[in-house]
């Protein structure tokens, strides 16, 4: 058993001391951009705009940064649709620079190409670490390349990036409150449900997560991802319910018009607001369907209450 100390005057301070105590800091890979876009003029590539992530490796994990960089989808087939993997990877075989400042080049991007299918899915994981040779890397996006296609659009694109988060255990538990519904697909909302209309109050909202909140004014956070069973434009409302007033507190719109008929092509959705509150309060996120038809999943549901000015 041993302490240690990082960046101590002269001392020697290793990849794992320099970056393990900021890893532990934040939940979550991307703090900002590196979102992926069609590009300009419209054609079989992408944009990767600028943006910070860290990277997961070991027990630590690297930090990048971006001003920006494209990426190329190979020939579509001419037969059948498939889904593509962007993944931003560290290349640990190349050698760190002394002469350029903060090593270009090691951080790259790749593009995973999938198999072609009548339903296509995204490349695994394995298949991803195949690809960058076992080298450290994080999800930006899926491009679905339409069969026979030779442009990509912002319409097939659908972003994959988990960003980054306070984890709940660095704010004092008296400031925030957790019930978070964290196992896959422990929430699953309006299987083949009846659509609804926004803000009505009955049995066809579906119970996503609850948390109990005393008095006083808070923010209300939930957060999570969407998944519809077929290639369709389905929509849901997700809200933030106040059981015991019979209130609801806020709104949104939780959408979806890509899948590839697995549970990893999802759209993530948030809903928030500031209440003040004169007596404790079981605060609900719950969600219903407004349009569309066929299966529509709500997955990894977050619900969070912070107290304002703490």
């Amino acid at each position: 058993m041993a302490l240690f100390l990082s960046n101590r005057d002269g001392g020697k301070t290793d990849e794992e001391g320099h970056y393990r105590f900021q890893t532990n800091v934040w939940n979550g890979e991307v703090a900002n951009g590196l979102n992926v876009a069609q590009n300009s003029p419209l054609g079989m590539s992408v944009i990767i705009n600028e943006g910070d992530a860290k990277v997961p490796y070991s027990d630590y994990a690297y930090t990048v940064w971006s001003t920006g960089d494209t990426a190329s989808i190979t020939t579509a087939d001419p037969s059948n649709p498939r889904i593509d993997r962007i993944v931003l990877y560290v290349d640990r075989s190349e050698t760190p620079q002394t002469a350029n400042p903060n090593n270009p080049g090691i951080p790259k991007i790749a593009v995973v190409a999938g198999t072609p299918g009548s339903s296509p899915s995204r490349p695994s994981d394995g298949t991803v670490d195949t690809a960058v040779s076992n080298n450290p890397w994080i999800d930006l996006a899926d491009v679905l390349v339409g069969t026979g296609v030779t442009q990509i659009t912002n319409a097939n694109i659908t972003d994959t990036r988990e960003l980054i988060e306070v984890p709940a255990l660095s704010v004092p538990s008296d400031a925030l409150q957790d019930n978070s519904v964290n196992s896959e697909k422990l929430a699953v909302a309006l299987e083949n449900a009846t659509p609804g209309s926004v803000g009505d109050v009955g049995t066809s909202n579906e119970t996503l997560a609850t948390l109990d909140v005393p008095a006083g004014t808070w923010f209300i956070f939930a957060k999570g991802n969407t998944q519809v069973s077929v290639a369709q434009q389905t929509q849901a409302t997700v809200e933030l319910y106040n059981s015991t007033d019979g209130a609801v507190i806020d709104t949104t719109i939780a959408g979806s018009d890509y899948v590839s008929g697995t549970d990893e092509s999802r759209i993530p959705f948030s809903v928030a607001d500031i209440t003040t509150i004169t007596s404790t309060k079981t605060i609900i996120a719950r969600a219903r369907v407004n349009s569309g038809s066929g299966s529509f999943g709500i997955y990894n549901v977050k619900l969070f209450a912070v107290p304002v000015g703490v």
